[in-house]
């Protein structure tokens, strides 16, 4: 039976822990916060008790923890071991996301995986489906995640797009936050849908300029996802539009917010040919009022 690490014991990992279980896996969880542990009736188990003989680690902390958490668990990593990456964003000090960070910090010849789709922590957690894109460094990691799916409501499906898997994730979490604008800001169903359109197609040019294949954005499950992070009223990146539409400002850190500055910094002039994600910086980065940048379509 495969042993599963999971590092984070938020509600995507407890998720994918219950989901894991009920299949029949050996789950254990570390998370730095124990107090999150001791509330879930979870073991305080150290790190390389953790670690140690886990085939798989999915790592389900935000993006802004991933450098942190890697360059903790470098020490006790197994060469066996497979990483599987869930933070959808990019660092905000160097600038990567997070398979760039895991190539650098994990042990050479290490094995990870990018899983991206439609995994609403509180849908999949009660059975109900959902869906994701796995894409590995080898062929084997892929196979082995995809395997480690099937009899669970989590429905995976294999490809070799790696970055564009991985773009995707951090790409649906910034737009959404400008369909969340849209909403506080009153525009009516029919010019939200058409900034949807619009979103996609800046994506779409997006993923091709970092070298995805626009395909991979154009799959269900990749879609799915952004249309949930969109409108779902539980999205946090809906949510912080929300607020921004409806009060200029918003409290929470979420994903999108916290990638949007590093996503421009790596697209430099590139940027101003993508007129939703400069107007998002302008309200979020410079403060601006969003009615005069969002007021209307």
């Amino acid at each position: 039976m495969a042993k599963i690490a999971i590092i984070g014991a938020g509600e995507l990992g407890q998720a994918l822990g219950r989901i894991l279980g009920r299949a029949g896996r050996e789950i254990v969880f570390w998370d730095k916060n124990e107090e999150q542990l001791t509330k879930l009736n979870l073991p305080l188990l150290s790190l390389p008790e953790v670690i140690t003989d886990s085939e798989f680690v999915f790592l389900c902390v935000p993006s802004w923890g991933v450098k942190e958490a890697l360059a903790f668990f470098r020490p006790y990593w197994l060469k066996h071991s497979i990483a599987v990456l869930l933070s959808k964003g990019i660092d905000g000090q160097t600038g990567k996301l997070p398979y760039e960070i895991a190539k650098k910090l994990l042990p050479p010849r290490t094995d990870f995986v990018v899983l991206s789709g439609a995994m609403i922590a509180e849908e999949i957690s009660r059975g109900r489906f959902g869906a994701c894109l796995i894409a590995a460094k080898t062929a084997t990691a892929g196979e082995k995640v995809l395997d480690l799916l099937k009899g669970t409501n989590l429905l995976g499906r294999l490809t070799k797009d790696l970055k564009g898997v991985a773009w995707a994730g951090v790409l649906k979490n910034i737009y959404a936050l400008s369909l969340g604008l849209a909403e506080g800001l009153g525009w009516t169903v029919n010019e939200r849908a058409l900034l949807f359109g619009q979103a996609n197609e800046e994506i779409l040019q997006l993923i091709k300029l970092f070298g995805g294949k626009k395909e991979t954005w154009l799959t269900a499950p990749i879609l799915a996802d952004f249309v949930a992070t969109s409108f779902d009223q539980n999205s946090s990146n809906h949510q912080a539009g929300l607020e921004l539409g409806q009060t200029g400002q918003t409290d929470k850190k979420s994903e999108g917010l916290m990638s949007l500055a590093p996503l421009l910094d790596r697209l430099g002039k590139k940027a101003d040919n993508f007129p939703i994600l400069l107007n998002l910086a302008k309200i979020v980065i410079a403060h601006a009022n969003p009615k005069e940048v969002f007021g209307r379509y």
